[in-house]
């Protein structure tokens, strides 16, 4: 049962649908934002359901390698990590060949795409893994901007804490 926000914002992204498309950002966003309440209200499969259309939306009206498609795919893949399903790091993993292919192993897409597998081998309890994954990106400071960076050493310690005998 949906709450009232929950309508009011399901038919926002209908109109928004129907104006500009289901792939437009202001499109996307409003999708994103219902996602996130879906899950904020234990309403985990319609999260996924409508991650996962965004997902299909993006490939089918943008195409598989656009980088749009490619931060919901992203998005999709983080969350299902989040909640401990293995195909969420199968599926960072093989976003990450695709944006590596397409904008090179220093770009800061694959910097972010490396720093959300090594989260999600975290998430999967691979902590030695994780730890060796971030020790790696942090081996060259030039490359990482200071969010990502911040971001890495506080992974780092979370799982370096978890990995403790």
């Amino acid at each position: 049962m949906l709450t009232n926000a929950q309508e009011t914002l399901r038919e926002a992204i209908r109109l928004t649908t129907s104006r500009l498309g289901p792939t437009s950002n202001r499109t996307l966003s409003l999708r994103a934002r219902y996602a996130a309440d879906l899950f904020a209200q234990e309403q985990t499969s319609q999260g996924f359901e409508e991650l996962g259309s965004m997902v299909s939306d993006c490939i089918n009206d943008l195409g598989p390698t656009h980088e749009t498609t490619l931060a919901v795919r992203n998005n999709y893949a983080m969350k299902m990590a989040e909640y401990s399903m293995p195909d969420g790091l199968r599926q960072l993993t093989e976003l990450l060949d695709l944006v590596v292919e397409r904008w090179g192993e220093c770009d800061g897409r694959a910097l972010l795409l490396r720093s959300n597998v090594a989260a999600a081998t975290g998430m999967a309890g691979r902590y030695s893994d994780a730890i060796s994954q971030i020790e790696h990106l942090l081996s060259d400071r030039s490359l990482l901007d200071d969010r990502l960076f911040d971001t890495l050493e506080t992974n780092l310690k979370s799982w370096k804490a978890l990995n403790r005998p």
